[in-house]
């Protein structure tokens, strides 16, 4: 009888994140938003932060780099620990490349789905389309935990692995386990001091300023819309 009544929780749980998410992600498409016209400058400069490709130049906006230099000095003070970033600012065309490709992608795969729409729901999981991407307007990061005592990664994630993108990346899926059920918190609540949210279903993934910030923190309007890099 528990085994039954803890599957139902977790269907539940799962039904609930997925559809309130679902319905969040559709209010991005036309959004309100009071650009504030900041700047887009390098994360780079920040003092102890870690980078995926450190040959690369990873932007955000200049409000974003302020928070995550701030956090990234918390956690070394507090933790030992840094945040390692792989991936922050994109321009839409490259979105735009990213998706198309997927489709692609996803077409080959599953030669038995012939409606355009399934296949669009399904490269969305992994995906966002160009026209709800945060990524694009330099107010959302994709970050991880490092631990400088031991040198590494905690809880890595390559987000190139199709076969990653399961329930088990839902930020607080109850079945996750210790050590990266604790470790997801923590990011969390370092991210929060700086006022950033958490896209539920990507442990990994916050924003600050943009539309999907606003929607979650049932703002009026957002701050940061997308933007070409000049």
């Amino acid at each position: 009888m528990k085994k039954n009544t803890a599957k139902a929780e977790y269907s539940r749980y799962i039904k609930e994140i997925e559809g309130t998410t679902s319905d969040n992600d559709e209010r991005i498409i036309g959004f309100s938003i009071r650009e504030n016209k900041e700047k887009l400058i390098p994360l780079n400069k920040i003092p102890g932060l870690l980078f995926d490709k450190p040959q690369k130049i990873y932007l955000a906006r200049e409000g974003i780099v302020s928070k995550i230099g701030r956090i990234t000095a918390r956690l070394k003070s507090e933790c030992s620990m840094s945040l390692y970033v792989t991936d922050a600012y994109r321009p839409l065309r490259t979105q735009e490349i990213y998706w198309r490709r997927s489709l692609r992608e996803t077409k080959r795969k599953y030669p038995q789905i012939t409606n355009p729409e399934k296949i669009k729901e399904i490269v969305s999981r992994f995906t966002a389309p160009p026209e709800r991407a945060q990524h694009c307007t330099g107010g959302s990061v994709d970050v991880l935990l490092y631990d400088l005592n031991k040198d590494k990664i905690l809880d890595d994630f390559d987000e190139n692995d199709e076969s990653n993108y399961n329930e088990l990346m839902y930020t607080d899926n109850p079945r996750v386990k210790e050590p990266e059920k604790s470790n997801r918190q923590l990011l969390k609540k370092y991210m929060e001091m700086e006022d950033f949210v958490n896209y539920p279903l990507e442990w990994w993934h916050y924003s600050y300023g943009n539309a999907e910030w606003a929607i979650y923190k049932k703002r009026k309007y957002a701050v940061y819309g997308p933007v070409e890099n000049s």
